[in-house]
């Protein structure tokens, strides 16, 4: 069902106006909300998670069992010198916090990277 949603982003009034927060709200209001006008396939339940970034503009949305996380030296918060953003679905969320989720990644991260650094001593 999700995977229409950003032709909805992209037609509101909202998006051309450059309103983002506005234009995700309405698109997911639209498949989600009491009044939803989708007349696409449907399944018993659904979740949905995005990030849009246009320009210095992040937005995000969340349906369901899935959330957007933004590590920020390490942490959860969302800043000018973000390190990364993990979309996540209900496995994780139901498993981890957002903390645990950017130590988790950091952790690997800078195996990787002390891997890549003892491969190009060579």
């Amino acid at each position: 069902m999700f995977i229409y949603l950003h032709s909805q982003v992209l037609k509101t009034e909202a998006y051309s106006a450059g309103d983002l927060g506005t234009a995700v709200h309405k698109a997911f209001f639209r498949y989600m909300g009491p009044h939803s006008d989708f007349a696409g396939p449907t399944c018993g339940g659904s979740t949905a998670c995005v990030a849009l970034i246009r320009d210095n503009q992040l937005v995000v949305g969340n349906a369901g069992d899935s959330r957007c996380v933004i590590s920020r030296g390490g942490q959860v918060e969302l800043c000018d010198d973000d390190d990364f953003i993990v979309v996540a679905c209900d496995g994780i969320c139901d498993c981890m916090s957002s903390q645990q989720l950017v130590d988790f990644i950091h952790e690997h991260i800078n195996m990787v990277s002390a891997w890549l650094s003892s491969e190009m001593d060579y």
